[in-house]
């Protein structure tokens, strides 16, 4: 009875605001961002899109038969199918808009990139301002290699897009 007479006597007190924000579309602020700015894509899904499709046609042209896997699928983005037999290639495509100074791999595609190796490639795809026909794609076998998370809680990492460009090479 002693409990309930406390908890009648509880009184609630008036939210207090610690801190605010205002979310706004990009449409409202858009001119106001200077051209100098960093580039960060504004169509997200089209910019994947493209590149998702520039690594089909290149796994075609090799040869091979890509499946697109699952949005949710942890690792990889495609499968990739050799016509003449052997191994599957899993596949991870990072594309972004030229000019990108960065990109982020999760620790799941980086386990996953590391135990598939040989049959594992990161596909970067530098998606043109100039369109579909000028972008640009280069792969990186094996490119997890010095990548150690160390600890359970590390959720991925973030790449130089530059530095892991120019490790890459011509499909294959």
């Amino acid at each position: 009875m002693a409990l309930l007479d406390q908890q009648a006597q509880l009184v609630s007190k008036p939210p207090r605001i610690m801190t605010a924000a205002l979310v706004l579309p990009l449409s409202m602020v858009d001119a106001d961002i200077p051209a100098d700015a960093p580039i960060h894509a504004k169509e997200t899904k089209a910019v994947e899109r493209r590149g998702i499709e520039l690594v089909f046609a290149t796994e075609r042209a090799l040869g091979r038969q890509p499946q697109e896997q699952a949005f949710n699928n942890p690792g990889y983005d495609i499968l990739s199918i050799p016509t003449q037999g052997g191994p599957s290639i899993r596949i991870e495509v990072k594309a972004r808009i030229e000019g990108a100074e960065d990109f982020y791999v999760t620790h799941n595609e980086v386990v996953t990139g590391k135990n598939a190796v040989p049959h594992y490639r990161l596909a970067l795809v530098t998606v043109s301002k100039a369109g579909p026909d000028h972008d640009q794609v280069r792969y990186v076998a094996d490119p997890f290699t010095g990548i150690d998370f160390g600890d359970l809680y590390a959720t991925g990492v973030r790449a130089s897009w530059a530095k892991t460009w120019w490790a890459g090479t011509a499909p294959f």
